[in-house]
């Protein structure tokens, strides 16, 4: 199948050539075959059975990767906890853990077509999700599958494996990772599901549980999903356990390497930083759940500064990626009290290239730019630019302006969303939702 979309503005993330004010984009199978201007299109001679579809002036770029999610954290919205919440240790003791613990599969699917949904309509077109729901372990990574296929989307898909449970829960998480990767092995581009393996963090993680786990994941080498030095109790408590830092002791036990996500990294130093960077391991930047959940804000320029790999998540809270990272670049200019931030080229990392590394890692494919070659996943952005719109300024343009305005989406060469619809919702999506959560949140009341 050939399809030309025509007559668009094209944000190509490509270094050669950031902005075509009027082009096109030919996509054969899953993957962008050219790209070029109208001029060009005018040109060319359209295989027989190819389509066109004007796209009438709507900005073609690269779709979002949201590296740190939890599509379960759907479901509280709204949600009466009915207790303070003084800390970061009672938000995770007293809300989430009581979460998961409350979770069953339909909850589970119900939280996945949801987040999916929701994040598809805003732009995203990769989803690397941390899972847990202790209750219902064993085949929960093939119901986020499901939703995740159903939907249209892809995705990268962990177990949140834990030792806060007990050791028959720990075992279970150990086992579903394996289980899933091992059922991802050997997939082609076609497919758009992958697995990690997840962990949970290092404070709810003994020593024997890390070697195990790196021992079980060194024969798939697919890194691990991991939250890290996220509240600064994370790190207290590493000092106090092993008399080092999380990133010290994530190191010694063969979690730290190229794969490896990092989620949140919040309360780090230059020593971390280098360490990270030599792994070639990936920071999650979540700036909205660090805000809300009042652990600080990550020294996310100053890392990238210092070589390391950051990337954009939103933690399970947003999916609207456009939006964090307009806080993001907010709060560096908060953290460093200066108007400057970061810089426009550290943007285009933390929004679309160091995603993109992500993605390859799992996919063995190229995904961040409007390209010859990569992968057919972009967006169409609904935005008549009230002032210019070139390729020295559009950066500011995608923080200040983009959020609300993502009118399409397409997904490995398929359409996803289209006009501001979800093309494969589930029937009666939103009122089971509205009924999963409801049964979330009765049992989370008697916990």
């Amino acid at each position: 199948m050939i399809k030309y979309y025509i007559n668009a503005q094209i944000l190509t993330f490509d270094a050669d050539n950031y902005y075509i004010g009027s082009g096109y984009v030919k996509v054969e199978g899953n993957k962008i075959a050219e790209t070029g201007t109208m001029d060009d299109y005018q040109l060319l001679i359209p295989e027989p059975g190819s389509e066109a579809e004007d796209v009438k002036n709507k900005i073609i770029m690269p779709g979002m990767t949201c590296t740190h999610s939890h599509f379960y954290g759907q479901l509280i919205r709204g949600m009466s906890v009915g207790r303070r919440l003084r800390n970061w240790q009672q938000v995770l003791q007293d809300l989430w853990w009581n979460v998961d613990r409350s979770l069953d599969e339909d909850m589970v699917y119900a939280g996945a077509v949801m987040g999916l949904a929701e994040g598809v309509k805003c732009g995203v077109t990769t989803f690397i999700d941390h899972h847990a729901s202790p209750g219902c372990c064993p085949g929960s990574l093939d119901i986020l599958e499901q939703a995740v296929k159903e939907i249209g989307a892809r995705a990268v898909l962990a177990y949140e494996t834990s030792d806060r449970n007990g050791e028959e829960s720990c075992r279970q998480g150990l086992e579903e990772n394996v289980r899933f990767i091992e059922k991802c092995a050997g997939r082609d581009d076609t497919d758009t599901v992958r697995g990690m393996f997840g962990l949970h963090a290092l404070y709810s993680l003994s020593e024997k549980t890390l070697r195990q786990a790196a021992e079980m994941e060194n024969k798939y080498d697919v890194g691990f999903h991991i939250h890290c030095a996220e509240d600064k109790a994370d790190v207290v408590c590493s000092y106090k356990k092993y008399d080092r830092h999380v990133v010290e002791m994530l190191e010694e036990t063969g979690i730290l390497k190229e794969k490896t996500i990092l989620a949140h990294f919040v309360h780090t130093g230059p020593e971390e930083w280098k360490l990270v960077s030599q792994a070639g391991a990936t920071v999650a930047h979540n700036p909205q759940s660090n805000a809300s959940n009042s652990v600080g804000i990550c020294p996310a320029e100053e890392m990238l500064r210092n070589g390391v790999h950051v990337a954009l998540g939103g933690d399970g809270f947003y999916y609207n990626l456009f939006e964090e990272l307009k806080i993001a670049v907010l709060l560096q200019k908060l953290r460093l009290g200066s108007p400057e931030g970061m810089t426009a080229d550290h943007i285009i990392k933390l929004a679309f290239d160091n995603p993109g590394r992500v993605v390859e890692h799992a996919f063995q494919i190229q995904t961040g730019k409007i390209k010859k070659g990569y992968q057919a996943d972009f967006i169409m952005v609904s935005y008549d630019a009230p002032t210019p719109l070139h390729a020295g300024n559009f950066i500011g343009h995608i923080t200040d302006a983009f959020t609300g305005h993502v009118t399409d989406t397409v997904i490995n060469g398929e359409r996803v969303v289209k006009d501001g619809t979800v093309l494969h919702l589930p029937d009666n999506a939103w009122e089971m939702c509205r009924k999963q959560a409801e049964r979330l949140e009765k049992k989370f009341a008697e916990m």
